[in-house]
């Protein structure tokens, strides 16, 4: 080999390590937000792990700082550490990945070819059933609860639980998933001198599932208390659900099973559950992507029919720029149902939700919902001057505004009607955040809210304050006042409160989080104590 050959091996060689050091980028897209927690459409498959910390840009502006909490195969779910998130949103992702010991004796055709086995492996994967066999996510932890009320009915009350969620994948080899999700309770209620301190167990098991999702298989199923977006409408199944993949990336499936109990979440066979659906999806997140989901379902009582209805939803996106939902259920009357009802089918709710981003700094938002209460098995005889079988109609809409130095403004607003109500109910908030404030990296916000309908009117300000005070350690400080008005009653509760919370990695699994919150005023004169103490798996 001459010199220069040498030479451009030895060029080539240190490139490739430099490109294998250097942190690897992707993006996803946030499919569900709710509260602090945050899904998006990419898991391990795509490299992430627990503990990643990933961020939200617009304009290679950060926005957004989230950090990975649960890991599938490819969904994971993050908590917000700072900013706002909404469906849609980009997630931008940097993954390190360590650097491969390149052998002296690989020259530049060894290195083509092992790009090229490379790609392939991951184009095949899994190629080997037992790779990350038995993988687990998930959390254990230890929560205490203590209410000290400091008013004359000193409602005392002390709650130390047992908080178990852990998700295994690839079980044995076989790309099964295993899902177990429980909580174990006491909760000890001071009621006084009349009644004492009375104690309640309350261990419940929210879901303990086995499922196959895996990619590339052209049929899936779950066994034990399913939920799935499959299942909108039904709310959790015992029982199993079956999904074939078709041609044109549609699926067909049927679930079979009972209603949870809904006070302890024991399974309870009284109440059953069937149903068949069907699914498309089409497109990508980047550019334009649309799902839909048809489904006939049933829940049933004894034998006896409790409620039967079709259920669809369609959801469009295009890139960021809009977001587009519907879904509507159309109660199907047979039986003891006819009887009660003008028409074999009716339209129970019906939901809109618009998303519009004409410009990087603008985000319009609407929504509108109308509902109407259907009667089910234990409502069927009640008298129509008692069932409200009133149609309620709501009306939202939202903006917010991207401002310079971080700062966001939003604005919100509903309006909710129902036939025969001589009010209607109003809401509103406004807020205003900063994500660094004066460049000292504490994170703002400043909001209201208000509300009125024909029993009371309030309004509800706050202030908040948070910061990361080192890498392991956020804190965060709140405060604000709630003002209440019943004008059924004539009375009038205000009160202030604070709250001051805190979450510290003490390892990369060991964590701590708590808070205390502080209620006075003529509604409340309470002090509120949670700390957890938990361990990643």
């Amino acid at each position: 080999m001459t010199r220069g050959a040498k030479t451009f091996s030895l060029i080539l060689c240190l490139l490739l390590a430099v490109s294998l050091t250097k942190a690897a980028e992707l993006s996803a897209k946030v499919t569900y937000v709710a509260g602090k927690s945050v899904y998006i459409d990419a898991g391990i498959n795509s490299g992430i792990s627990v503990d990643d910390e990933v961020v939200i840009r617009e304009n290679e502006a950060i926005i957004a700082r989230l950090k990975v909490l649960f890991v599938s195969s490819s969904n994971a779910s993050l908590e917000i550490l700072e900013g706002n998130v909404k469906v849609g949103d980009t997630v931008i992702i940097h993954i390190e990945e360590e650097a491969e010991q390149i052998p002296e004796t690989y020259t530049t055709e060894t290195i083509l070819e092992k790009d090229q086995v490379d790609r392939d492996t991951q184009r095949d994967k899994p190629a080997n059933p037992m790779e990350k066999a038995n993988r687990l996510d998930g959390k254990i932890a230890l929560q205490y609860r203590y209410q000290d009320d400091l008013s004359e009915t000193n409602y005392d009350v002390t709650e130390p639980s047992l908080l178990v969620r852990t998700e295994v994948e690839n079980l044995l080899g076989t790309h099964h998933t295993l899902n177990i999700r429980l909580r174990m309770r006491r909760t000890s209620r001071d009621y006084g001198e009349t009644e004492g301190i009375v104690d309640e167990w309350s261990n419940r098991i929210y879901e303990i599932s086995l499922s196959r999702d895996a990619d590339g298989v052209p049929y899936h199923y779950e066994f034990g208390r399913i939920r799935s977006n499959r299942l909108a409408g039904m709310g959790a199944v015992d029982g199993i659900l079956a999904e074939m993949v078709a041609p044109a990336d549609i699926s067909v499936g049927v679930f079979a099973g009972s209603q949870p109990e809904w006070k302890t979440s024991n399974v309870n066979f009284e109440e059953t559950k069937a149903g068949l659906f069907a699914s498309k999806e089409a497109g990508s997140w980047e550019s334009h992507r649309l799902e839909g989901t048809v489904a006939v379902a049933g829940k049933y009582i004894g034998g006896e029919i409790n409620r039967e209805f079709v259920y669809e939803q369609v959801q469009y996106s295009l890139g960021r720029a809009i977001s587009l939902y519907q879904s509507a259920e159309w109660s199907i009357n047979r039986g003891w149902r006819e009887e009660v009802s003008s028409s074999m089918f009716e339209l129970s709710n019906i939901l809109l939700n618009a998303r519009w981003k004409p410009v990087d700094w603008l985000r319009v938002e609407a929504g509108y919902d109308n509902r109407t209460l259907f009667r089910t098995w234990d409502t069927r005889e009640t008298p129509d001057s008692l069932f409200d079988d009133a149609i309620r109609t709501g009306y939202r809409a939202g903006m917010t505004l991207e401002l310079p130095m971080r700062t966001r403004l939003y604005a919100r607003g509903g309006l909710r009607t129902r036939e025969g109500d001589s009010q209607n109910t109003t809401t509103w908030s406004t807020g205003i955040t900063q994500s660094d404030l004066l460049y000292t990296g504490i994170r703002a916000r400043v909001q209201a809210s208000f509300y009125e309908n024909k029993f009371s009117t309030g309004y509800q300000p706050s202030i908040a304050l948070s910061r990361n005070i080192t890498a392991t350690l956020w804190l965060t400080t709140e405060a604000g006042l709630s003002s209440h008005d019943y004008s059924a009653v004539d009375e009038t509760a205000t009160y202030n409160w604070a709250r001051v919370g805190m979450n510290l990695s003490l390892s990369r699994s060991l964590y701590a989080s708590g808070y205390y919150e502080g209620y006075r005023g003529n509604g409340a004169d309470t002090n509120r104590i949670m700390v957890e103490m938990g361990y990643r798996l």
